[in-house]
């Protein structure tokens, strides 16, 4: 796990998707989409999601 995934607040994923599924209920996922650097790669999209794992 990168370092600076628990930087973000709640109320920073202010986009969501719905998730539906054939053998389970569908399932709402939050995120928010941001930018990094890397130094391979330079800057890049990021979407970051919500765990869901506290909840």
């Amino acid at each position: 796990m990168d370092r600076w995934v628990n930087e973000y607040k709640g109320s920073q994923f202010d986009k969501s998707v719905t998730v539906r599924y054939e053998i389970q209920d569908e399932k709402e996922i939050r995120y928010f989409e941001t930018q990094r650097e890397m130094n391979k790669f330079g800057k890049i999209r990021t979407v970051v999601i919500e765990s869901d794992c506290c909840k």
